[in-house]
């Protein structure tokens, strides 16, 4: 147990609650995980297709929606990297997450 395992679990909870899969859904197998799909997706610029249909629905403006979302999922690949030492620290989650949510209340 550790700080940066308590980092990896909050980036695990945010990519869930950004595409509505659990890390345990049936197609990740065989080394696909909930990461390399939500990294798969932004690479490809097909944000849309991983997302939770929920959130697409928001009041939003599309672009500015799909930037904040693209930055929320950074969050979530940035805390869920494999070495403990390369993840993002909780200060920078926090600051970050504050910067979109000023970005979509402006």
């Amino acid at each position: 147990m550790s700080m940066k395992g308590d980092v990896y679990s909050y980036g695990v909870l945010l990519l869930e609650m950004l595409t509505g899969k659990r890390p345990t859904d049936l197609m990740f197998v065989d080394g696909f995980n909930i990461r390399n799909f939500t990294s798969q997706a932004l690479t490809g610029n097909a944000i849309e297709f991983v997302m939770d249909p929920v959130i697409l629905k928001s009041d939003i403006v599309i672009g500015q929606r799909d930037n904040c979302l693209i930055a929320m999922v950074k969050i979530g690949l940035a805390c869920t990297e494999e070495l403990p030492q390369n993840r993002m620290n909780m200060t920078d989650v926090v600051r970050e997450l504050q910067q979109i949510k000023k970005a979509i209340f402006k």
